[in-house]
């Protein structure tokens, strides 16, 4: 499976894998999720209060606590969808064939298209609002994924030969560049060309793993 999908209406193919109750429970919480992604994107982390997301969802917020304990057990879902949906992209197919410049290529751009994608944006204000502090800091750290990311990045460059922390640099590098493009993009909309600095991470990436 190359894609993650999050239905947020139900149907019967839905009804039929899961049962009706447990299908109308999956909708729901979905649209929870995407209700609180959505006021995150148009107002910043502030506007995500619990009035407004039971609001967006058409729920009160009773019925939003009966499938989230908490506003926070909401963040944590939002964070955990964000480095699934990561970590499935990185385990495409393709990213494993070809030349080491081809995957290199590759690993970037899924990275780059995730990391501006809806999920990891509202993920990143998440983060920057609990200002890495307390559970949903930490689950979003890189050092708390770090294990797994380094057995999928082992896995894309198989023919590295390169010891595990060279991975660890190349996972860190392309996280640290990538959220710092995310900022000029949004800070310099108008002239900020990422070509440049995308073309330079790969240039970095060879180097840290196929350094001879």
């Amino acid at each position: 499976m190359n894609k993650l999908t999050y239905p947020t209406e139900l149907t019967d193919d839905l009804i039929g894998q899961h049962g009706r109750q447990a299908a109308k429970s999956l909708v729901t919480r979905n649209r929870i999720v995407k209700s609180v992604m959505s006021l995150i994107q148009e107002g910043g982390y502030g506007a995500a209060s619990s009035s407004a997301i039971a609001k967006r969802a058409g729920l009160t917020w009773g019925a939003v606590q009966h499938h989230f304990g908490s506003k926070d057990d909401i963040l944590e879902e939002i964070i955990r969808r964000s480095y699934e949906v990561y970590v499935l992209r990185l385990r495409k197919p393709a990213l494993r064939e070809g030349s080491p410049e081809q995957r290199i290529a590759l690993y970037i751009a899924e990275a780059w298209e995730h990391y501006q994608g809806e999920i990891y944006l509202s993920a990143i204000e998440i983060l920057m609002a609990s200002r890495g502090v307390g559970r949903i800091g930490s689950d979003l750290a890189i050092s708390s994924t770090r294990s797994v990311l380094l057995e999928v990045t082992k896995e894309v460059f198989f023919d590295a030969g390169a010891a595990d922390q060279a991975f660890v640099d190349v996972i860190y590098s392309v996280h640290c560049l990538l959220t710092g493009m995310l900022v000029e993009s949004a800070l310099e909309p108008e002239t900020f060309a990422p070509e440049r600095q995308l073309s330079l991470l790969k240039t970095q990436v060879k180097s840290i793993l196929y350094a001879t």
